[in-house]
């Protein structure tokens, strides 16, 4: 790609064991570098400013992932939200000129894993957690989230 650009990213929402989202009314958030919006269980940042290339994207937007997930463990419980990342819409602002009878091919690598389901039961909710507008996570607070599940989890 001459000048790639990354329009978006997508994210899948992860729960824990005991609970799930269904029937949720979607969150939208607006800043200046990007808008999100998760609903159905798929959280996806249309990027505002110029990102070129996914982990520049994703540096921005995991700070509030990371503070998202973090609030909503310790003002509920761990593991009730989680984000796990799917893919990113990347373009090339500037694509090279394709001659007759010439064929341009972008290559991506996708990472693909297998999972078993098994039964359990969960607390099926209606609403997603709130994004934490006041709430950052910084390098005391992740200090503190991981001695907190150290004990949490054993």
């Amino acid at each position: 790609m001459n000048d790639p650009h990354v329009k978006s990213l997508r994210y899948k929402l992860i729960t824990g064991d005991s609970n799930s989202y269904n029937n949720c009314e979607p969150i939208k958030y607006d800043c200046e570098d990007y808008k999100l919006e998760l609903d159905n269980d798929e959280l996806v940042y249309v990027m505002k400013k110029h990102f070129s290339t996914v982990k520049q994207a994703k540096e921005v937007v995991d700070k509030l992932i990371r503070s998202w997930v973090i609030s909503a463990a310790i003002t509920s419980e761990p593991g009730k939200l989680d984000f796990e990342f799917v893919d990113a819409d990347v373009i090339d602002r500037n694509p090279p000129k394709v001659k007759d009878g010439s064929v341009v091919i972008n290559a991506e690598v996708s990472i693909i894993t297998a999972m078993m389901l098994t039964p359990r039961l969960s607390i099926i909710e209606s609403k997603y957690p709130a994004i934490p507008l006041d709430f950052q996570v910084n390098p005391e607070v992740e200090t503190m989230w991981f001695r907190f599940n150290f004990v949490f989890r054993g």
